[in-house]
């Protein structure tokens, strides 16, 4: 009971014990019945009510349809009428959601769900939920609060590239069209011998059972580990779309993920400038890949800037490279030492590629280094 609500019953009480007049002692016990019952009845919604939420974390796809659903259950006998649901999120619920008006029917329960708005990465809190009723004269409202979260965490944008994988160590899951890569270890089939055919390449059962010769033809495949190396320091971009820029470094750092991933192989990830130091060693499959998305989703951008350069910051960390990986540079500019660091990693075997994250072609770039720029819009992030 709050005090505006215990006045008039105070009010009624000393009318009752007081007052000689039966007329005005009837009706004061009436009001004191009609509050007391009132009183007891939104005790009794409150006390009734229970909520639960249906995921503590849920990843969201960008661009998907998802919701964030909660349920609410009326564990008395009763029903419950006119509540009013409140389901608080920071920034990812559109405007006109998380608010509902409902009635709850005795032992049931009812979801009750939010449209998430999946169109920026980043992870968000859901929760709590509040939830209001009155009384059916309004005498005594009530408020709940029900300290229920969840996160929500919204993956950057991303869409798988076209690989044109020529480059990498023999003995992977990627067919190759050159007869560098074949794998001694995969035997694709056998057929009858030609001249010129090794010795060491005959099969002699097979040879022995069919009474000619036959020689074992293995697969032409690679491997070809990812290394990426983003770099997202804030005071090293353009002011000139600089966020746009910044967002569209990330995803295309996920678009080059999905597409290694999709092709088995081994990613890792650098990145530079964020508010909190991320590398991710290597690994593979699918869990391996939903986790890089997730950091990614969560990267916070940093002022702060180093004077190394962002290869001089992996080597200081004893960062490895596997044999034959393919690497990735992301960065907003080409400099003097960047490049000298991009031909050490070509002397240790590895395939390198500059991305342009700053809006413009570098210049005296490597020879033996393809470059891209990255688009500022569109689903073709190079050009």
């Amino acid at each position: 009971m709050n005090r505006i609500s215990l006045f008039p019953l105070f009010v009624f009480l000393c009318l009752l014990l007081f007052v000689p007049l039966k007329a005005i002692q009837f009706v004061s016990a009436f009001f004191i019945l009609l509050f007391s019952s009132s009183f007891f009845i939104s005790l009794y919604m409150r006390l009734s009510l229970a909520v639960e939420r249906g995921r503590e974390t849920q990843f969201c796809p960008n661009g998907s349809n998802e919701s964030a659903e909660f349920t609410v259950t009326n564990r008395g006998f009763l029903p419950i009428s006119r509540i009013l649901l409140l389901d608080r999120a920071s920034g990812c619920y559109a405007s006109e959601t998380g608010t509902f008006l409902t009635s709850i029917p005795g032992k049931s329960s009812r979801t009750y769900s939010c449209p998430v708005l999946t169109r920026t990465r980043g992870k968000y809190r859901a929760g709590p939920v509040i939830v209001k009723g009155s009384d059916p004269l309004n005498f005594f409202p009530w408020e709940k609060i029900f300290p229920l979260y969840s996160s929500i965490v919204v993956y950057p944008a991303g869409h798988p590239l076209p690989l044109l994988l020529a480059e990498g160590e023999r003995g992977g899951k990627i067919k190759s069209p050159s007869l560098i890569h074949e794998d001694l270890n995969q035997l694709k089939g056998i057929r009858d011998y030609r001249p010129g055919d090794s010795l060491k390449r005959i099969n002699w059962k097979a040879s022995a059972r069919t009474g000619k010769l036959k020689t074992m033809e293995f697969s032409f495949t690679l491997d070809a580990p990812l290394l990426v190396l983003l770099d997202i320091t804030v005071s090293r971009y353009p002011l000139k779309h600089r966020h746009i820029l910044l967002e569209r470094a990330i995803e295309a750092a996920v678009s080059l993920i999905l597409s290694y991933g999709e092709a088995g192989q081994k990613i890792s990830l650098l990145v530079r400038g964020s508010a909190d130091p991320l590398y991710i060693p290597f690994g593979r499959g699918f869990g391996h890949v939903v986790t890089l998305l997730e950091e990614l989703a969560q990267v916070a951008f940093s002022d702060e800037e180093g004077e190394e350069s962002i290869i001089d910051y992996m080597m200081s960390r004893g960062i490895g490279i596997e044999t034959g990986a393919h690497i990735s540079l992301l960065v907003p500019s080409l400099e003097g030492e960047l490049a000298g660091g991009m031909e050490i990693l070509r002397r240790r075997r590895a395939e390198v590629q500059l991305i342009a994250t700053g809006g413009s072609l570098p210049v005296d770039v490597p020879p033996f280094c393809r470059v891209y720029t990255l688009s500022e819009y569109g689903k073709e992030y190079f050009s």
